[in-house]
């Protein structure tokens, strides 16, 4: 009970510093997007130490669906430019959903204490 209470204060530590610390991406517009009524589906596997796939690309528009599987330990996906925050508790899969209404590349990255090389867990959206 006291290593739950532990890894939740953790959790919360590390996401208030994640997002307190990070920026937006300079490589974007902002735009009032309508959805285009597409849907991109990526099934994505968050491990030690990556998400895979590690680059997602899609259409300014769509509606994206990430289905996310994490395999090892618990991992977390920031993607704060579409306020995507979300737990990944180890051997379940999460489905996220949101629509990409913004051109530009934006940072993806895990705010779960992961490991040694949990820095590095990074990845990128990119809307066209």
């Amino acid at each position: 009970m006291k290593l739950k209470i532990i890894a939740m204060i953790l959790l919360v530590i590390g996401t208030v510093l994640f997002v307190g610390c990070s920026s937006n991406n300079a490589n974007t517009t902002e735009n009032l997007v309508t959805p285009t009524g597409e849907v991109k589906t990526i099934k994505m596997v968050a491990k030690q130490w990556a998400f895979v796939p590690e680059n997602i690309e899609v259409n300014l528009g769509d509606t994206v669906q990430l289905i996310i599987e994490s395999v090892d330990v618990d991992h977390g996906i920031n993607l704060p430019s579409f306020g995507v925050n979300e737990y990944l508790q180890s051997g379940q899969t999460v489905q996220i959903e949101f629509v990409a209404d913004k051109k530009g590349e934006f940072g993806f990255s895990c705010f779960v204490m992961c490991g040694s090389g949990h820095i590095g867990m990074r990845g990128n959206l990119i809307v066209k």
